[in-house]
């Protein structure tokens, strides 16, 4: 387990309790060794080449490669159920504020997808990874990576490609995703998701609301509510997408994996204390 995810210690100096958020270990961190088996409930890393991205000669040939290791490491995730969408979590979200303070040197990417669950409650899902990359070891995303940073919403909005996979899933169920799209890679902001863009000292976050696309919610419904009964592998991995020469070959920003997750057992519930109410802003309350 990464240190920066590892439980609080009494017989240590006290340490943030994110990712134990209320008690609560969320979704368990599990290093599959070499011939072990998946656990269930849990996420871990996903291998190295999982992913295929734009290569150097995308544009002229559309030839995608094996992603190289993203630049970011997972370090934990979190659900959390709520009667809202949350967003900015990285400032709001106390604990995992206090988590992000106390590795100022670190540099974070957050995400949360905020899914509907019925009677407008919405389970948030908050995936933090801290830069593994050194700078200066792949040029190319270093400038795409600034750039994207340094853009503003529509321009993040136009870049940050969202690229989904589904294994050990019935034949039905992977028919009917494919049919609603739900394996191709997707710009989730370029008028098919609601999200929010957060910048902070040391993390880069984004937010993305399920409940404002109809075809989204019918593919977390179809799902979701099988992952733990049917062992479901849920790939996920975040990518900058290269628009032109100098910006490829692309490299996988984030990756993870979730088996089997027990979305009703392994989330815990928001403490109106620990989130931040925005004085005169209006919550995101999604559809």
């Amino acid at each position: 387990m990464s240190a920066l995810a590892s439980a609080p210690s009494e017989s240590s100096n006290p340490s943030p309790p994110w990712p134990f958020y209320n008690g609560k270990p969320g979704y368990q961190f599990s290093e599959k060794k070499e011939g072990e088996d998946d656990k269930l409930g849990t996420w871990r890393q996903c291998d190295e080449g999982t992913f295929k991205v734009r290569g150097c000669s995308y544009l002229q040939d559309k030839v995608k490669i094996a992603s190289p290791p993203p630049a970011f490491e997972t370090v934990s995730a979190v659900g959390i159920d709520s009667n809202m969408a949350l967003y900015n979590v990285s400032s709001r979200l106390k604990q995992l504020r206090t988590f992000l303070e106390s590795n100022p040197d670190e540099e974070f990417f957050v995400s949360n997808r905020a899914i509907p669950i019925g009677r407008k409650r919405f389970r948030n899902i908050i995936v933090v990874a801290k830069r593994t990359l050194k700078k200066g070891e792949d040029t190319v995303f270093d400038t795409t990576w600034d750039s994207y940073k340094n853009g503003d919403d529509e321009y993040k909005n136009s870049r940050m490609k969202f690229i989904p996979g589904l294994d050990n899933a019935p034949w039905l169920l992977r028919k009917s995703v494919e049919i609603l799209g739900g394996q191709r890679p997707v710009i989730m902001g370029k008028g098919y998701l609601k999200q929010k863009h957060f910048m902070g000292p040391n993390f880069t976050e984004v937010d993305v609301d399920i409940s404002s696309s109809a075809i989204a919610r019918k593919i977390a419904g179809q799902v979701l509510p099988y992952a733990a009964s049917l062992g479901l592998m849920i790939l996920e991995g975040f990518v900058i997408e290269g628009k032109t020469e100098e910006e490829c070959p692309e490299r996988i920003l984030e990756q993870h994996q979730f088996y089997a997750i027990d979305t009703d057992e392994d989330s815990a519930e928001l403490d109106a204390d620990d989130y931040a109410i925005e004085e005169g802003g209006e919550e995101w309350e999604g559809k």
